[in-house]
Order: C-alpha cells, then structure tokens, then sequence
C-alpha cells in the first residue's frame, strides 16, 4: 500500500494509511487543507520503513514551454496540417501489447484509443480512424516483415512506434529496423512519433531500489535515432523517470508488476502523444 506523511493547518504532522492492494495502490485521499509531504511505500511483506521506501512529493513534471510546443509542431506538420484541415484521419499505432491495451481497465483506457479520443476533441472537424496495429509479445523483429500489411496498407497520416519488447536489443540491431520501418513509412507521407517505452520491474530495469534515471542503452539509442531522423520522439521514458520526484514509486503503476502500466500509466503515454498536437487555445 502507499501511506502518506501530511501537516495539518496547524502544523500537525500525520500519517494517513492507504488502501491495502495486490497491485497498483493509489496513494489516500487526504484533508484539502493540508500538505502533503511524501508517500510511504509498503511493499508486501515489509516489517519496517526503510528510506528507500520513502518518496517526498515534489512539484509535477514541467508542461511544455511555447517553444517546447511550436518544435514539436513542426515534427508533425503534415499530420496537424491535415487534421486542421478536417476530413479523415488514419492514425495507426504500432507497437507490442501495450500498444494493444495491455491490463488497461477499458478499452477506451488504452492509450492509443484515449489519444484518438482526445485527437478527435482538439480538432473536431476531423474524423479520427484509428488502427491499433500492437501485437501483445511480438518486438521489431517480428512486426517488421508485417508492415506493409499492419501499417502502410492503412494509408496513415500518423504512425506512433511503441516497442518496449525491444529493449534488450543491441543498439546496432534496434538502429537497424527501427530506421527501416521509419524510412518506409516516411517515404508513404505519413509523419512518426517515436514512444520510449515505460519503466519495467526494477529487476530488469537495473534499479534495485525501484527508483533512478533511464539505464536501458536501447531506450537511449532511440532518442538518437529521433534526433538523427528529425522524428517527433514522445518521451515517456523521462515521464516514467519523473514519477519519484512525484512521490510515486513507478512499479505502483506496473499492473502486472512486470511491464504493463495501468490506467494511469497508459494515460501518461497520452500526455506525451499530445505534446506535438496543441490545442487551439495553445500558442505554438
């Protein structure tokens, strides 16, 4: 469960208990007139506080500067023109089972449904055709040689590229098909968002204590390929690496434990998704 430490209006330090879970607590709800001061993780079996179950709560991940939003803009041209523009828009998500949905509570909690959702909210004289092209367990290796047939054939307007299941390749290997299926759906008019991936259980991510800074060397090589393509890149990964400086430790929203966010975690991928697509109220 996650408890929380608060300091009432008088100056009152408490701590408020959480909902014991098997998977993904939230952290209490507490008094609107106090403070938060951090979260208490209690991982099962735990008999005392150690102080790496301890995440004090600071300030939320930044939103995007004006700046931030017109660069993003312009890695996505052709897909805001035409969503600006009204009439169809084929948006194919590609990627691995969390792609597909995997251990969201609902359909329409699955990212790639919530980001045409909201896709369709921001530019309501378009008409959001969403093709959700993830396969639960398959990386690039094997997604690859289905492209035509899971992507180009869809005649898209915007391909999103999500494949934490590549992880473990080598950057040699990764630059190598993920270049591929970046060129060819490029040379069909379509623009790309590259997604890194969410953190994983901390045992695979290198992170004993559930906490730290992205260690995958795949995770890094595609923020160069980004950078190298001039690729829009949505970087969940640094979303996910924020989540501590939140008070959140990262694996309450692993809903497996293992590699599936929950409906919080896939929400984050929106957020990032949304980034490159502002709002008419948004300067870019």
């Amino acid at each position: 469960r996650l408890d929380t430490v608060i300091v009432r209006p008088d100056g009152t330090v408490d701590l408020i208990q959480g909902e014991p879970a098997k998977t993904c607590p939230h952290p209490p709800d507490v008094p609107t007139d106090s403070l938060r001061l951090a979260n208490i993780f209690r991982p099962y079996h735990a008999q005392e506080v150690l102080a790496e179950q301890i995440f004090p709560i600071g300030p939320p991940f930044p939103p995007p500067t004006a700046q931030e939003l017109a660069a993003n803009a312009r890695l996505v041209r052709r897909a805001l023109a035409k969503l600006r523009a009204g009439g169809e828009f084929h948006l194919v998500t590609w990627g691995d089972s969390v792609t597909a949905g995997g251990d969201a509570s609902a359909p329409d909690k699955r990212f790639a449904s919530a980001f045409a959702a909201e896709l369709g909210k921001r530019f309501p004289q378009a008409k959001i055709v969403l093709t959700n092209a993830g396969r639960g367990g398959w990386n690039t290796d094997l997604c690859l040689p289905l492209l035509q047939e899971d992507v180009l054939d869809k005649q898209p307007d915007l391909v999103t590229i999500e494949f934490v299941n590549d992880m473990g390749m080598s950057p040699e290997h990764l630059r190598e098909n993920w270049c591929s299926a970046i060129d060819r759906i490029r040379a069909g008019g379509a623009d790309v968002i590259i997604i890194t991936p969410h953190f994983t259980m901390p045992s695979m991510m290198g992170l004993p204590q559930g906490r730290g800074p992205e260690t995958r060397q795949a995770c890094l090589t595609l923020k160069e390929i980004a950078r190298e393509k001039g690729v829009a890149l949505a970087d969940v990964s640094r979303r996910w690496e924020h989540l501590a400086d939140e008070g959140l430790p990262y694996v309450t929203l692993l809903y497996n434990g293992i590699n599936h966010p929950d409906d919080r975690g896939h929400w984050i991928f929106v957020e990032e998704l949304l980034k490159f697509f502002p709002a008419a109220e948004q300067k870019e």
